[in-house]
């Protein structure tokens, strides 16, 4: 999510998606992008983390591991590579 634009904090439709569709036992990475932009910044950590809390408890989302990282590429902050196989 680009926490500089609130419309993209809806993270209520992709856990939706994952309760329906993904397995139980399921792995989330929940990024918070563009975190170097604090002047424009909407959406913060702790209203992230009451969020996904808030959904486990409260909207009937299954469990799941779930992890929360913000990252900014401007200051190449928790910026990765992953690679498969």
């Amino acid at each position: 999510m680009d926490v500089t634009d609130r419309q993209s904090y809806d993270l209520t439709k992709w856990f939706r998606v994952l309760d329906r569709y993904a397995p139980e036992i399921i792995q989330v990475l929940v990024v918070a992008t563009k975190t170097d932009n604090t002047n424009e910044r909407q959406v913060w950590n702790e209203e992230i983390l009451d969020f996904i809390n808030r959904s486990l408890e409260e909207e009937g989302f299954s469990t799941r591991d779930i992890t929360f990282i913000e990252t900014s590429a401007k200051n190449n902050y928790n910026m990765f590579v992953s690679k498969n196989g």
